[in-house]
Order: C-alpha cells, then sequence, then structure tokens
C-alpha cells in the first residue's frame, strides 16, 4: 500500500513532542488510505459484539457464516480449537476456523465493551483456549479514536496542537503498520502504543485535525521517523 511522506521540520518542545513547525498538503494520495488493525483483547474465553442494525458474520477468506437485519449480538466462544459464532436473538450459530469477521451491514455499528468502532471486529482463537478480539478501520478514522484520549479537547485554541498530534499520531501508526505487517495485529489500544477508544468521546476539533492533515507524515531521509511521543509527562 502506498503512502504519501511529507517531510516536515522539527522543533523541540519542553519536556515533550517534537513538533512540525511548518505543514505541506500532500498531493497524489490514493483514495485508499492503509487499513490498521488493533488489538482490543486477548485473553478472554468469550466476546460478546453488540449490533445496532444488522451484520455479517464472515471467514477471514469472506465466506458468509451468519446474517442478521436488526439490532441484537454476536456471542463469540471457543468450541474445542474452533470459534462458535451463535446470533441473538435468532439464536443461529455456526463454527469456523480461524479468524472470524463481524462486518456491519449499511449504517450498522459494532460495540464491544461498552465502546462504538468504525470498521470491521475481528475474533480467532489463541492459545489456552482464548480469543483475541480485533478492530480493522481506515487509519484516518482510527486516528479520530486517539486523539480526544492522547490530547483531550483543547477547542479552537488548541487546534494546531491537535494537528501537530495527529501527524505524530500517523507516523507512529503507519511505522507499527510496516513493522508488523506479518502479526496479527499492528496495535495496541492502550498505551503499549496509542490510546485509542473507538468513537467514545469523538469530538469535532480531534476529527477536523486528523481530515486538514490527511496523510501528512514526518520523514528523514526518505524514511519514517520514530513519533514518539507522550501525553502527559514527557516520559
Amino acid at each position: 500500500m502506498k503512502y504519501t511522506l511529507i517531510g516536515i521540520a522539527l522543533a523541540l518542545f519542553a519536556y515533550s513532542c517534537a513538533a512540525p513547525t511548518s505543514t505541506t498538503r500532500p498531493t497524489g494520495l490514493p483514495d485508499d488510505m492503509p487499513d490498521i488493525r488493533v488489538l482490543l483483547e486477548e485473553g478472554s474465553g468469550s466476546a460478546t459484539i453488540a449490533v445496532s442494525n444488522g451484520v455479517s458474520v464472515k471467514t477471514e477468506a469472506g465466506m458468509t457464516l451468519l446474517e442478521s437485519n436488526g439490532a441484537g449480538k454476536v456471542v463469540v466462544s471457543i468450541s474445542q480449537r474452533n470459534v462458535e459464532i451463535k446470533l441473538e436473538p435468532s439464536g443461529r450459530v455456526a463454527t469456523a476456523e480461524g479468524v472470524v469477521v463481524m462486518v456491519p451491514k449499511g449504517a450498522s455499528h459494532l460495540g464491544f465493551n461498552g465502546i462504538t468502532y468504525a470498521g470491521v471486529i475481528g475474533v480467532s482463537a489463541v492459545a489456552g483456549g482464548k480469543l483475541r478480539v480485533t478492530n480493522t478501520l481506515p487509519l484516518e478514522t482510527y486516528l479520530e479514536g486517539v486523539l480526544p484520549h492522547e490530547m483531550g479537547n483543547p477547542g479552537t485554541d488548541g487546534f494546531d496542537a491537535l494537528k501537530t498530534q495527529a501527524v505524530a499520531a500517523r507516523t507512529y501508526a503507519l511505522g507499527r503498520i510496516m513493522l508488523r505487517s506479518s502479526k496479527p495485529f499492528d496495535v495496541f489500544a492502550g498505551v503499549q502504543d496509542q490510546v485509542y477508544k473507538g468513537q467514545k468521546w469523538s469530538n469535532k476539533h480531534a476529527s477536523s485535525a486528523v481530515r486538514d492533515t490527511r496523510g501528512m507524515v514526518m520523514n528523514y531521509d526518505g524514511e519514517l521517523v520514530n513519533a514518539y511521543y507522550c501525553a502527559c509527562c514527557g516520559g
């Protein structure tokens, strides 16, 4: 997946982040921004995915296992070494190997542990009879779920700071996508990487900062920088 790299000059802030002193709107960006795979949970023996208005449950290869057309739940558990899926309230069940993907229908949304997520949710079995739950979505949409939890909502006065944060978070995330391409997920949803909570507490300022810097990343000599930053204490 190609992704335009924009060189950005850096200035150091006390205690913390490297921030671009100027930004350049990227040109020639592909319409299809890369997806990112976020680990939401690993270790539980079951997972319940809330569905607002319809879902297709598919294998990783795209074969449809189950479908629903209204609000309900998808309950996933381990059956021997396979994944067992049950739709509620219909009670229909299916069993599959590998990754099972929940794809929302139309304007439907998926929820997990009380948080609503864009994109799709995948569930797979891991060692010890446990499940891995991941959220796969476009990188730019992911960033809209990161900024409010790494920087809060500084409002209009802090909009330039939000744009700086968006560039740093995008650079970091894209680096992890490239680094972990052979792994089952790209980033953790917590402080191991960047705090991500789906659409919870999303706000217009953070979303605008992501959109205004779309595709902008920091690089040095044509390579992505390691865009480490700290939300509160400079490490």
